[in-house]
């Protein structure tokens, strides 16, 4: 049996809970649940294992994905590795590497669009895959309305989707095989359609309490 593991977040609930009070009950409830107990996957119609081989880009660069596995298994982002698979269903995805903008550094993938029509993005409904994100023009209305002497400000949050733990419940769905043995991926990642929800609702908190502490 898979020992219990503590959610991979660096998010303090109890200041968060104090930070979204006033907001939205049913968005509150909704973070607050997800950075407790982990963010669901929403991904149904997984009641089968099966085993993808990795993306040539990984087989071809090995030294990339042990230090990118070595890097997320000290971030505790990473459970493993197992000699065989920690669940009796048990999902493996394929990896993948993708070069990043800065000359030299990769970015480690797990491609949950494969096989098509059988993978685990393929399970997840459009009610829990559609997000809208803010674009120009709604930064253009936002100067406009707040008028002359106005500040405009940008932050980046650092890995910011690896800040959502994934419900264990999920687990099951985030298998990786790597040099013959078995992990599993515990936080969030970019591919994950149904993930991209609670951090763009977390955003527009904070960014709201922002607004209300400089205005």
């Amino acid at each position: 049996m898979l020992p219990i593991l503590p959610l991979p977040t660096p998010v303090k609930v109890n200041r968060l809970e104090v930070l979204l009070e006033g907001y939205d009950f049913h968005n509150q409830v909704f973070l607050i649940d997800g950075f407790k107990y982990g963010f669901h996957l929403f991904s149904v119609g997984q009641g089968r294992s099966y085993e993808s081989p990795n993306l040539l880009s990984a087989t071809q660069q090995p030294q990339v994905v042990f230090q990118k596995v070595a890097k997320e298994l000290e971030a505790h982002r990473l459970a493993g590795p197992f000699d065989s698979p920690p669940f009796p269903v048990f999902r493996v995805s394929p990896l993948g590497i993708v070069p990043k903008k800065t000359p030299g550094e990769f970015r480690m993938i797990h491609h949950l669009s494969y096989p098509r029509g059988e993978s685990v993005n393929d399970g997840i409904c459009h009610e829990h895959s559609s997000v809208q994100y803010a674009n120009v023009d709604k930064a253009i209305k936002l100067i406009t309305q707040t008028g002359v002497g106005s500040y405009l400000a940008k932050t980046d949050i650092k890995s910011a989707l690896r800040i959502l733990p994934v419900n264990p419940q999920d687990y099951h769905l985030l298998g990786i095989k790597w040099n013959g043995q078995y992990y599993l991926i515990n936080a969030c990642q970019w591919g994950v359609p149904a993930l991209v929800k609670p951090l763009r609702l977390l955003v527009q908190q904070l960014s709201g309490l922002l607004r209300i502490s400089f205005v």
